[in-house]
C-alpha cells in the first residue's frame, strides 16, 4: 500500500515534466507511462549497458517477474495487469 501512495505522488510530481524513476517496485512501476529496461553484460573492455524501452505485453511481463521474484506465474500476470490500471478512487 505504501508503494501505491508513493506511486501516485510522484505521478503527481511528474505532470507537466520529464521525471526519471528507478525501482524495483512494481507497486510504483505500473504507474509509469513510459518503462526502460536497464540491463549490464560482460563486453569487450568491461560491463556494459544496455537501455531499452519496454511496451505492452513485454511490460506486464517485466512487472510480473518483480511480483514473483522471476517465475512468471499466471497469478503474476493477473496483478501486473491490474497495477497498470488506475483503481477507482485514484481516477
Amino acid at each position: 500500500r505504501v508503494a501505491r501512495l508513493v506511486g501516485l505522488k510522484l505521478k503527481e510530481l511528474a505532470c507537466g515534466r520529464q521525471m526519471v524513476v528507478i525501482t524495483h517496485l512494481p507497486q510504483i512501476a505500473g504507474l509509469a507511462d513510459r518503462h526502460l529496461r536497464v540491463s549490464k553484460r560482460p563486453g569487450e573492455w568491461g560491463m556494459e549497458s544496455e537501455i531499452r524501452e519496454i511496451k505492452g505485453e513485454q511490460r506486464i511481463r517485466e512487472l510480473a517477474s518483480l511480483l514473483s521474484d522471476g517465475a512468471i506465474t499466471g497469478a503474476a500476470l493477473e496483478q501486473a495487469r491490474r497495477l497498470t490500471r488506475p483503481s477507482k478512487s485514484e481516477q
